[in-house]
């Protein structure tokens, strides 16, 4: 390999490694939706992931779309700027973080991309590839980004904005212009994100009243197109310890 190019692979795989969605360890509304319920626990119990290994770990996908989100948030940011240049007021809330409720005795909280006042619509940004695009009109957006779109209506309901509808933009990862994407919508449902809230709490008490968190983890379902179960250690690596925010794994050692 060429000295630069090995220079440049370094650097940016560093830095999407390090980057702060990267080190999340909380869980957010982008989580509880999932229909892996064995990850889903594992992320309630503070399981740590497998250490990222250099370039060939960077997780490249989410990258790209952490990084056209940052354009979009500059994109509408720059068209509040042009309404109010024309004494007209902001459409848009922008990245506001919202309370969501709670998870056991935590605060579970999430930074919505878009509020639109003029329609009382909240908005999810998603990068996708074709097949995604491909099932959205037919299948809809899956159960994992609909649940965090009412959830982000219940933070924006908590906050006393009215939520019309709830909604998600599919922007195309690899097509050459926007015609590709998709834009889904439905009116906002309370009983949704408070349903994906109790069952994320339901699956919370079980971790923490489990004395072996390996036998129970290995109970529960997986999800055959979950990306997230390679990225966790065996199960059979893990022992558990408490402590002051859930219950964690002891250290463990990639084998």
């Amino acid at each position: 390999m060429h000295p630069v190019n090995q220079a440049i692979d370094a650097l940016v795989a560093n830095a999407i490694n390090n980057q702060p969605r990267s080190q999340q360890k909380l869980i957010g509304p982008s989580e509880i939706g999932t229909a892996c319920v064995r990850c889903l626990a594992r992320k309630l119990a503070g399981v740590e992931k497998l250490p990222l290994n250099g370039v060939e770990d960077v997780a490249w996908l989410p990258a790209i779309g952490t990084a056209v989100h940052a354009m979009l948030e500059e994109f509408f940011n720059l068209d509040n700027e042009i309404r109010v240049s024309y004494d007209e007021k902001p459409r848009w809330l922008i990245e506001e973080k919202l309370d969501i409720g709670k998870i056991g005795d935590h605060e579970i909280t999430g930074s919505c991309d878009l509020y639109d006042l003029e329609t009382n619509t909240v908005i999810d940004h998603k990068i996708v590839g074709q097949t995604k695009l491909k099932d959205v009109p037919r299948k809809g957006p899956g159960d994992q980004y609909r649940i965090q779109a009412h959830l982000y209506g219940l933070g924006w309901a908590l906050r006393g904005y009215e939520v019309n509808e709830v909604a998600v933009k599919f922007y195309p990862r690899n097509h050459v212009n926007l015609t590709a994407g998709y834009f889904w919508s439905e009116k906002y449902d309370e009983t949704i994100a408070l349903g994906a809230l109790q069952r994320a709490n339901e699956i919370y008490d079980s971790v923490v009243s489990h004395a072996n968190l390996n036998e129970y983890l290995k109970t529960l379902e997986t999800s055959a197109d979950c990306f997230s179960c390679s990225e966790y250690p065996s199960l059979d690596e893990l022992e558990t310890h408490e402590d002051e925010l859930f219950t964690q794994p002891t250290p463990y050692s990639r084998r």
